[in-house]
């Protein structure tokens, strides 16, 4: 593969795209845009985007793993080329647009991010720094920018520095009801309390009946101040040490596994992972590891994953990305739920983890430290052995 670029805006956007796909670019030449392979030459920039996704063994991930999020990738791919070409971004009808469509979706395409979402980043981070403003009311696209932004593949990138982005806290709205007491009834009329009413007008009244006093308004009652969810957003994750019991190759999809792991259920739980390129079948089998257990089930090419293993991933600064599994320590238990040092809180249902973007708002926290111990924020993955980690990655990010 022999890519050649020359100095335009076009060529550090295919820079990013490789960079985001983990394909090497540091030996390009300079000259024309063009990808030669063999005697083929491409020279449309999301043709080549595409083969660096299939470079990297990553195709079915970024480009798609049905023929709908194919053709949906692919369109959004048009929409950010229009808008790299044409800079009509600014305008604030795309920003809401844009925004709609992520009002029920964490990403623009499926459940993880796509080359859809690597090239509406590049053109939004762009439009972003010069109309900082116009995006300030527009909170899903606001959570979905930041979510990327720290997305190994894209964060670190030379030109893009972190944007500080006030992302739109979700809140818990606690409704309540007050009924109002019951009106008196109207005492009835006695025979002693008739005659009272033919007595004649007092003098001063010149005969007009004395006006009753109005009863005064009741005071409507404040409305109740909205209540900020407490539980720590890792806490309504269900994360259990799982071991890989038996392993397999999917058999049309080159880079995913499919594994039944032992989380305590009373049976294995089915789930695809995309690790052939990282581990080899001898280095699955019977390895412990980090499984999240409360997530909607997906169909991977034709495979129903209920969960997915949790790994650490770094990118080195030629793009080449690392994968490694978060361990569990010797003595823990296939089963046993993973807590946090000073947290506490009961995993929510895969539906309430889908509607409240759970992985969006905790992911943003998940990292290994310097020593390669698992961390949400400050707080240690931890279990009854000991604390879990990934000591072939440090200083990386957990997904």
């Amino acid at each position: 593969m022999s890519l050649s670029l020359d100095k335009s805006e076009e060529s550090v956007f295919l820079r990013f795209a490789a960079r985001f796909c983990g394909v090497k670019t540091s030996s390009a030449a300079h000259g024309d845009i063009r990808l030669k392979l063999g005697n083929v030459i491409l020279n449309e920039t999301n043709t080549i985007v595409r083969y660096f996704a299939r470079a990297a063994d990553r195709e079915l991930e970024l480009s798609g793993t049905t023929p709908l999020e194919q053709a949906e990738i692919s369109e959004w791919m048009s929409v950010a080329s229009n808008q790299r070409a044409n800079e009509s971004l600014n305008n604030k009808g795309q920003w809401s647009l844009l925004d709609a469509h992520l009002a029920s979706r964490v990403y623009f395409v499926g459940n993880r991010p796509t080359l859809a979402d690597a090239t509406l980043f590049y053109v939004i981070y762009k439009a972003f720094v010069k109309s900082h403003g116009a995006v300030s009311k527009h909170v899903n696209l606001r959570r979905w920018f930041n979510q990327l932004q720290h997305t190994v593949g894209i964060r670190g990138f030379e030109t893009m520095p972190i944007i500080d982005v006030a992302v739109h806290q979700h809140l818990l709205m606690v409704h309540t009801t007050t009924t109002a007491p019951a009106a008196d009834k109207k005492a009835p009329v006695t025979d002693e309390a008739a005659p009272a009413s033919k007595a004649k007008p007092d003098a001063k009244t010149d005969g007009k009946a004395k006006k009753e006093d109005k009863p005064k308004k009741e005071k409507k009652a404040a409305a109740p101040a909205p209540v900020v969810d407490a539980q720590p957003d890792i806490t309504k994750l269900d994360i259990r040490v799982g071991k890989i019991v038996k392993v397999w190759k999917h058999e049309t999809a080159d880079k995913l596994y499919c594994e039944e792991i032992d989380v305590g259920e009373d049976a294995p739980r089915q789930i695809a992972s995309g690790l052939v390129k990282h581990y080899s079948l001898e280095q699955m089998e019977g390895r412990m590891c980090l499984v999240m257990c409360n997530l909607k089930a997906r169909a991977l090419v034709g495979f129903k994953s209920h969960g997915m293993v949790l790994c650490a991933v770094k990118t080195d600064a030629d793009g080449t990305e690392k994968v490694a599994f978060v361990e569990p320590p010797a003595g823990a238990k296939p089963g046993e739920r993973i807590v946090y040092e000073g947290l506490t809180g009961e995993p929510l249902s895969p539906a309430q983890v889908e509607k409240q973007k759970v992985l969006v708002t905790a992911g943003e926290g998940l990292k290994s430290d310097a020593t390669g111990i698992a961390m949400w924020k400050d707080h240690k993955f931890m279990t009854s052995a000991g604390p879990c980690s990934s000591p072939s990655i440090t200083n990386g990010i957990l997904r």
